[in-house]
């Protein structure tokens, strides 16, 4: 099959996804509205520059990717978009998000096929970071979470002399109590984290096994760094009164925290890599010669 122009292949991809933004428009801005007003999202925000930087690391293979496409895409393309008429008329935006990523793997698939889809696969599922969760699964993540913070700062602040009691996600201290609400459930450190971590993962040599581990303590790492903000929120509570447990010295605190959570995840790959070496060919090749994408 002759290859396209790089020119006439540039043409072709602006053309669809003009079409594709065109179609996701209502889906887009309000993505966008939850990234700019929801402090949980703002991640959102970053996450298609990067996914653009990840593409761009990629550029020389992708440009090699001799076009073969597949009409597997077609299958997918028809799919992803009912799904998208399927969650606009149910008013599900988690499902239209969903789709849209599923639009751009299937039309990848459609022009370019498997080795061109193979190489953008992380890019594209990258793009799941900026998707905010329905309700009926943030709801009780957030929860639980809000619960296991209170049970365990409570109990920190008690092994430190401080009197508390808990009901809940309510404390009680003897200077007033401290509810652990949505904002201190640690959801929002634990999707920045992760995210954090997969794009960290993209950019470090070695093989999967090690940005595995890498991605996968992102999560408990983000819930023992929040945690101990509660219990040093309680802290500032019992012993330095409420004023500096909220507002400006509550956001102050959360990222201190949220360095230290990433301290920890950069830390834990530098102990990785001198426990377990990473090959000379994998330390010299860089971000472009590793195949696979990551």
């Amino acid at each position: 099959m002759r290859r396209r122009s790089g020119k006439a292949r540039m043409i072709g991809w602006v053309i669809l996804l003009a079409m594709t933004i065109l179609l996701y428009q209502a889906t887009l801005v309000h993505l966008f509205g939850r990234w700019w007003n929801d402090p949980t999202y703002s991640h959102g925000l970053l996450v298609p520059p990067i996914t653009l930087f990840f593409l761009y690391d990629k550029r020389e293979m992708l440009e090699k990717v001799i076009g073969r496409g597949s009409l597997w895409g077609m299958v997918g393309l028809v799919g992803w978009i009912a799904a998208f008429f399927f969650g606009r008329l149910g008013g599900m935006h988690f499902v239209q998000a969903i789709s849209f990523i599923g639009v751009l793997a299937a039309l990848v698939l459609l022009v370019e096929g498997w080795g061109f889809l193979k190489l953008a696969a992380f890019p594209l599922l990258f793009l799941l970071f900026m998707c905010p969760l329905p309700a009926a699964i943030y709801e009780p993540v957030s929860a639980q979470l809000r619960l296991l913070a209170s049970v365990v700062a409570t109990a920190i602040l008690q092994m430190m002399g401080v009197v508390a009691a808990r009901s809940g996600n309510i404390i009680y201290l003897a200077s007033g109590t401290l509810a652990v609400d949505d904002a201190c459930s640690g959801i929002r450190s634990l999707f920045g984290i992760t995210a954090t971590a997969t794009a960290f993962a993209w950019m470090i040599p070695g093989g999967w096994p090690r940005k595995a581990v890498l991605i996968i303590s992102a999560v408990p790492i983000a819930v023992v760094t929040n945690i101990l903000r509660v219990a040093g929120t309680g802290l500032l509570y019992q012993y330095a009164g409420p004023q500096f447990a909220e507002g400006f010295y509550h956001s102050l605190e959360g990222w201190v925290f949220y360095v230290v959570a990433l301290a920890v995840l950069f830390g834990q790959f530098f102990l990785l890599k001198a426990v377990f070496p990473i090959e000379q060919t994998e330390e010299t090749e860089g971000p472009k010669g590793r195949e696979g994408g990551a």
